[in-house]
């Protein structure tokens, strides 16, 4: 569950009320895939690309049988994510 003061930082991302990865500061993509759908995360995953990145701080990996197996699962900065939920996406 968000802070009071994350809400107030990031109402937008606060209302999706996602867990936030605490060494980034972040969302796992994953969470924020399944709160957004694949078309939403499609064109953040553009706005990210050309205008920030994402990160890996070693919260999580993939497991054994996903195709991404052993590699860190990617987060995506809050303020990112609030900025693309600002501009409509």
């Amino acid at each position: 569950m968000p802070t009071q003061n994350f809400a107030l930082q990031y109402p937008l991302s606060a209302e999706l009320n996602l867990p936030v990865v605490h060494a980034g500061p972040g969302f796992d993509e994953r969470d924020v895939r399944a709160a957004l759908g694949e078309d939403r995360m499609a064109r953040l995953m553009a706005y990210v690309t050309k205008h920030s990145a994402v990160f890996c701080c070693a919260h999580a990996h993939y497991p054994d049988k996903h195709p991404l197996a052993g590699y860190e699962v990617h987060c995506i900065y809050l303020k990112d994510l609030e900025d693309f939920l600002k501009a409509g996406g």
